[in-house]
């Protein structure tokens, strides 16, 4: 006899009684769940420092017959209650009030048959300093460096308060001690230090700071470094000259870069780049030739890398004609930015920042002088120049903001202008500001500015129209430059005014030069003054480092002899009786012709030829050659060299023959 038991029942008692053959379906009694609920903690994550009084607790909790109950416990006390939806997957938060210094948290769930699932132990200070507080100033986030000197360092520097210890790693490196310190412009401590072994391309910086309890402050940093291929060149150096049929020169160097040197191109002045043939690598040699234009160039080699800035090399290369080749020359005055000459073939021409044409190109070729006026001698100025025709009328023309110009305005003039009055002059000399002139009897007038007496009339007042300079001497030459008037009388006694540059410091009227000696050629420059005596031993005075009797002739060392000499802003020239040609004193654009260093004793000019004269300006030179020939050097960014370039120069370009 069988007995049946309902499942139900059968599900109750858990039991069936084979013995009394009762039938049971057990594959539909439901298993006990002894699986404990999962519990996932999402914030606090690991052991966390915070400075405030309560924690926000959040996460989920799952389990597979619901979960029905969920609470926290801080520091093993007693479970409170969280609020939760219950159910198979539940989330759950709140908030927690920590107690000072270190807490423990743990998070509990319960499921419907009572099984407890916790989450970890975590573990959360409470500190109660102030974190401390930090600022980076360098490097910038999302900023690109660029190294092109090679040799800087690069810095991690900033600012931080409240810190007991500050590191900083690179890249994912270890963590590395980084030193305050208070004063050198900081009110606050500063941190600044150089770094090494930044990767090309991107860099990750981290920079913590901590305080005393440990809590720490931050800051990532993700910035681009690259470094610009290093050119060197060899050859040519400095400032070379090349003589016809010569046409090419070879350049010689390395390019070098960490990153891997990929391209090398060159451009003459300011042409297309061309390509040079390399073998990519992070070491590459040059040896390639150019062909070079006639004029004054400059070679400028540019290095690529894989990415950024090209790194660059250059120098300056001057093809000219031979020295047998004749000019058309017969002067060549140099100004502050202009220079002026006349041809053995007839006509005048200036060039570089030529008079009267603001707002126009500087020219780097000698151009006719306009107006039509045929001109004997033209001089130059800065922005200004002056022409003397034949018969001895002064016409001047260009920038005329201090009456250099001498037609009682102060109006610039793009054509030669009548000077006022009705002189005639046997000569002028121009400085950058005022003009000087005498007339067949010797007696000197002057115009323009008057800041320091250079006019010589008594006073320090500008004037737009020539005035007699003071006393009662007689002159037979006469010379102007920055801020001062010097001239010899016929017998080659020599008197000075405005700066002068004497003992006697600047005066409005002339005054003797002491030293007894008599000269028989004189001129006047910007910081420095020379003469030659008859027998052609040279003197100097002013800013020459030979000069030990300040305000009185010093003898110029060296023991050479000249036949002519002329001054410039702080340096000297001078020709001998063979042609030869000598400087002395600074060379800043390389006006000396002998390279940019200063020679406190005279030093042949570079490339050999052979001069009539020289004539110099504040910061560029110019000489005749014996074959009618100009050359100049030194400062070119007007194109007063006018070799067809604006390029500072070292050593003599031949001036391009009047077209």
């Amino acid at each position: 006899m069988a007995v049946t038991v309902s499942l139900r029942r059968c599900g109750v008692l858990m039991a069936c009684i084979e013995l009394l053959q009762v039938g049971c379906d057990r594959s539909t009694a439901p298993p006990p769940d002894v699986t404990p609920p999962a519990v996932v903690l999402a914030t606090p994550a690991g052991d966390t420092i915070v400075h405030v009084g309560s924690l926000t607790l959040s996460g989920t909790i799952a389990d597979s017959v619901g979960v029905r109950r969920a609470t926290y416990q801080l520091n093993a006390g007693t479970e409170q209650d969280l609020d939760i939806t219950p159910g198979t997957s539940a989330a759950f938060s709140g908030t927690v009030t920590l107690q000072p210094g270190p807490n423990t948290l743990r998070v509990h769930a319960y499921d419907a048959a009572g099984n407890r699932g916790s989450s970890a132990r975590v573990g959360v200070m409470m500190d109660t300093v102030a974190p401390p507080v930090l600022n980076v100033t360098s490097p910038r986030h999302g900023a690109v460096y660029t190294d092109t000197s090679h040799t800087a360092p690069f810095f991690v520097s900033g600012t931080v308060s409240g810190a007991s210890r500050l590191t900083f790693s690179l890249n994912g490196g270890p963590e590395t001690p980084l030193h305050t310190f208070v004063g050198r412009g900081c009110g606050t401590p500063c941190f600044s230090m150089p770094i090494q072994n930044l990767r090309v391309g991107t860099d990750t910086m981290v920079i913590a700071a901590y305080n005393a309890t440990g809590s720490r402050t931050v800051q990532t940093i993700v910035f681009e470094w690259h470094v610009v291929p290093k050119v060197n060149l060899s050859s040519p150096s400095g400032s070379t000259v090349l003589v016809d049929p010569e046409a090419t020169i070879r350049v010689v160097g390395t390019a070098r870069s960490r990153a891997g040197v990929k391209r090398v191109t060159y451009r003459i002045d300011g042409g297309s780049e061309q390509e040079v043939s390399i073998a990519p690598d992070t070491a590459v040699s040059l040896n390639f030739r150019v062909i070079v234009p006639l004029g004054g160039s400059r070679i400028t080699v540019n290095a690529y890398d894989a990415a950024g800035p090209p790194g660059s090399g250059s120098a300056e290369v001057a093809r000219t004609r031979a020295p047998s080749a004749p000019g058309t020359f017969s002067s060549i005055l140099p100004g502050h930015t202009v220079t002026c000459g006349t041809s053995s073939t007839g006509g005048s021409y200036c060039w570089g920042k030529l008079p009267g044409s603001s707002g126009a190109p500087d020219l780097p070729v000698p151009a006719r002088t306009p107006g039509g006026v045929a001109f004997a001698q033209v001089y130059a100025g800065n922005e200004s120049a002056c022409g003397l025709t034949a018969s001895g009328e002064a016409y001047c023309w260009g920038a005329n903001e201090n009456g250099v110009l001498g037609d009682g305005t102060r109006t610039s003039r793009t054509v030669p202008t009548r000077v006022a009055g009705s002189l005639r002059f046997s000569s002028l000399a121009l400085g950058p500001f005022h003009v000087c002139g005498l007339t067949s009897e010797g007696v000197a007038y002057c115009w323009g500015i008057n800041g320091d007496g250079e006019l010589g009339n008594g006073t320090r007042n500008a004037s737009s129209v020539p005035i007699a300079v003071a006393g009662d001497a007689r002159f037979g030459t006469i010379t102007a430059g920055t801020g001062q008037t010097c001239a010899l009388t016929p017998s080659g006694q020599p008197y000075c005014w405005g700066r002068n540059l004497l003992r006697s410091g600047p005066s409005t009227v002339p005054v003797a030069v002491p030293g007894g000696q008599t000269f028989a050629a004189i001129s006047a420059g910007g910081a420095v003054a020379c003469a030659l005596t008859p027998g052609g031993e040279a003197f100097c005075w002013g800013n020459f480092g030979f000069v030990t009797q300040p305000g009185i002739p010093n003898a110029v060392p060296g023991g050479l002899t000249f036949t002519s000499i002329g001054t410039g802003g702080l340096h000297a020239c001078g020709v001998t009786g063979s042609g030869a040609g000598y400087c002395w004193g600074r060379g800043i654009a390389g006006e000396i012709g002998t390279g940019f260093d200063d020679n406190s004793v005279p030093a042949p000019i570079s490339g050999g030829l052979g001069f009539i004269r020289l004539q110099l300006s504040t910061s560029h030179t110019c000489g005749l050659a014996q074959n009618a020939a100009a050359y100049c050097w030194g400062h070119g960014i007007h194109g007063q060299l006018g070799n067809g370039t604006h390029f500072n120069t070292t050593g003599p370009v031949r001036v391009l023959d009047p077209s």
